[in-house]
């Protein structure tokens, strides 16, 4: 009969050895055990990122980029310039190259845009030339009186002192002005046609608004005859 003592001897034994190796003393165990229980399943490992941002964090550089790019900055639009259109009529070669030195000289800021005129007859309302200058002022003051606005005394030539009271292109216009003036009591205006001696040139003066009153000024010394009237088109950028 196989010993007592033998069997709880060799039980003994086979409890050390176990603990032994559970322990990791024999080369595995435990440890190795933590090890398989610890190890990461290769079948569910994904890659996040090759040294890069994950892409919804590089889309949003981007868009914030192109947002940079394609909004300008906001900035207050400067409000358009005024601007006013004068007309001249029956303007001579002579006086328009006049013109056209003088605002390049002093009023740079306004344009002359001239356009030659040719071919048609014009109508010349006017009171005929007086003897002296102190007669043909005289009878300025009385038109005055009576209202008349538009006027000024001929200088030179054939018609020297005489009161001219407008050039028109129509005989129409010229009749219609002449009719009003002798509604006034203007009684010596006459109305006469005027043949197109010399080519002359219609001009058109664009500027600000803000120095009219100057272009006026030096317009009248240039020209103490030249009577501007508003452009057919209203000018603003």
């Amino acid at each position: 009969m196989f010993p007592m003592r033998v069997f709880v001897f060799l039980l003994i034994l086979a409890n050390l050895l176990f603990f032994t190796w559970a322990r990791g003393y024999l080369g595995g165990g435990e440890q190795d055990v933590m090890r398989s229980v610890g190890q990461l399943r290769p079948d569910q490992i994904r890659i996040v990122s090759n040294d890069q941002a994950p892409e919804e964090k590089r889309r949003a550089p981007r868009e914030a980029d192109s947002a940079s790019v394609t909004s300008p900055p906001s900035s207050v639009a400067a409000p358009p310039r005024e601007e006013v259109c004068f007309m001249l009529g029956d303007v001579s070669q002579t006086e328009a190259d006049s013109l056209e030195r003088l605002f390049a000289e002093k009023l740079p800021v306004f344009k002359l845009q001239r356009t030659a005129m040719s071919g048609n007859s014009s109508y010349w309302v006017h009171i005929p030339s007086f003897r002296t200058r102190r007669e043909a002022e005289n009878r300025l003051e009385e038109l005055k009186r009576q209202g008349v606005k538009e006027y000024f005394i001929m200088q030179e030539g054939s018609d020297s002192f005489a009161i001219s009271l407008g050039v028109f292109s129509t005989p129409g216009a010229a009749e219609f002005t002449l009719a009003a003036l002798r509604e006034k009591g203007v009684r010596q205006a006459r109305m006469i046609e005027r043949p197109r001696r010399s080519l002359l040139s219609q001009i058109e003066i664009i500027g600000p608004e803000s120095q009219a009153a100057e272009m006026l000024q030096a317009l009248g010394q240039a020209l103490p005859q030249a009577k501007p009237g508003a452009c057919a088109r209203n000018t603003v950028q």
